[in-house]
């Protein structure tokens, strides 16, 4: 028996174990979604600056790093606009080390920040286009794939990703915890190392509501 095979083993003994079906995230925006978009939009303050937000598109669209630097210098210094460049940057350069922890170095710090990363899929401003709102929030969509990704190319930032699940779940639409499955099987012996650093509460509520170790399994999956 190799070394994985005990410590599957030894987890199955330690933790929950539960199974639940996996399901895929939409990638465009359907109509009912934008109509949702504009209604919560209407509980949220706009942006005032349209040129900003125009570029913040931009950014995510960039296709080299000229272009997207190009973009930043007209998207504003605000706290979504440093998530739109850090995460197109690694997009864009997806093995790289320095920007893969710049990806999980955006973990917001406070709770209202968070809820500022969720108005991706919400129009910005008065004048924002439906191909600008699509872009932005299909890079939204994509940031729980890009932090497994990120999180794989430097595994010592683990605990961060999985301490970062309990946070990421309460929006219903985020598949955060369906994305941590290529992370359980492609690191498993970090990733359950991390799973015990987390506190004995933090650890339960993780492994029967958010995610399972045991054979990968998420638990927490978005709304369809």
């Amino acid at each position: 028996m190799n070394r994985n095979q005990v410590t599957h083993w030894i987890v199955a003994l330690i933790l929950c174990c539960s199974f639940c079906a996996i399901s895929s995230a939409q990638e465009w925006l359907t109509p009912q979604e934008r109509e949702q978009a504009l209604k919560k939009a209407e509980e949220l303050p706009f942006d005032e600056n349209c040129d900003q937000i125009a570029a913040m598109a931009n950014m995510a669209r960039a296709k080299s790093t000229a272009e997207l630097k190009a973009w930043k210098q007209k998207s504003g210094d605000s706290y979504r606009a440093q998530i739109v460049y850090t995460f197109r940057f690694f997009e864009l350069h997806p093995v790289d080390r320095r920007a893969a922890s710049a990806v999980l170095s955006m973990i917001p710090p406070k709770k209202d920040q968070d809820t500022e990363t969720y108005g991706f899929a919400t129009y910005l401003c008065k004048d924002e286009s439906d191909r600008d709102l699509t872009t932005l929030a299909e890079l939204g969509w994509r940031r729980p794939r890009d932090m497994a990704r990120a999180v794989l190319v430097v595994p010592d930032r683990m605990l961060d990703y999985v301490s970062y699940a309990y946070q990421s779940v309460q929006d219903p639409e985020n598949d955060y915890a369906v994305q941590m499955k290529s992370v359980c099987r492609a690191d498993y012996v970090d990733f359950v190392k991390a799973v015990h650093k987390l506190s004995p509460e933090d650890m339960k509520w993780f492994v029967t509501r958010i995610f399972n170790p045991v054979g990968c399994h998420p638990l927490a999956l978005p709304e369809q």
